[in-house]
């Protein structure tokens, strides 16, 4: 999945976390995650129609068979090359790792208006530096 090609938006920034995260997250904690001040009635509709945009891009893409929803929990698997590079470092084959660095991590997204997704971003880039 090349998250680089995608809108600096929302959609783009919660499918790039999806996809990091590649497991189980409660629509609770991403609410809170993408709207800390709102109320949780009104985060939990924007997130309802941003997961809506986000179905429709991967149904676009093609890759909408990752993505699972239920009404307490949502999910994205899809190879990332972060997961790559992560299995690379495991194993310690070096040369694979090394040719997986080959951009910054969602370096395309300013995560505007979404400081606690951007403050990730950040988190996760300078680990990836650090790896």
């Amino acid at each position: 999945m090349r998250l680089h090609d995608w809108p600096d938006s929302l959609p783009g920034y919660l499918t790039a976390y999806l996809a990091w995260r590649a497991d189980w997250l409660s629509r609770e904690s991403l609410a809170g995650l993408l709207w800390p001040e709102r109320t949780d009635a009104d985060a939990q509709r924007s997130l309802r129609v941003n997961l809506h945009r986000v179905r429709n891009v991967l149904q676009t893409l093609g890759l909408d068979h990752g993505f699972e929803a239920d009404r307490r929990r949502v999910r994205l698997r899809v190879a990332t090359d972060v997961a790559a590079f992560r299995d690379a470092l495991g194993r310690a084959d070096w040369q694979q790792a090394t040719a997986l660095q080959h951009a910054t991590l969602l370096g395309a997204f300013s995560f505007g208006g979404f400081a606690l997704l951007e403050a990730w971003a950040l988190r996760e880039r300078d680990a990836l530096a650090a790896a």
